[in-house]
């Protein structure tokens, strides 16, 4: 029963969405030299700014300049601030970002 189960909600999944979202993050990654890091939230319109107050993206080795307004510059930052701290590649996906509560640094949440 679980078999028809999970049979039954992937044929739910648009899958050529699903692709076409995946073909248009590695062209915009590609032409924006994003290398380490793959945006795996909803996407977005990257040309947008993204509203947070912080300056600085936290990762465990110090913290990393958020340069620029748009969302396509915090995936540009965050990539930066993962290639200077030795990310692992099995875990490159972004899956979650959330500002501090005092509004100085952004964390990143990545996956596998």
């Amino acid at each position: 029963m679980r078999k028809n189960y999970i049979a039954a909600t992937m044929s739910d999944y648009n899958f050529q969405a699903i692709d076409a979202d995946y073909d248009y993050l590695n062209e915009l990654a590609k032409k924006n030299n994003i290398k380490y890091t793959n945006w795996a939230m909803d996407t977005i319109d990257f040309s947008k700014p993204h509203g947070f107050t912080a300056k600085w993206i936290f990762r465990e080795k110090g913290g990393f300049p958020l340069k620029g307004d748009t969302w396509l510059d915090v995936w540009k930052s965050i990539d930066d601030a993962f290639a200077a701290t030795g990310g692992h590649r099995d875990h490159c996906f972004i899956e979650g970002i959330y500002q501090k509560e005092d509004g100085k640094a952004i964390h990143v949440h990545f996956g596998s």
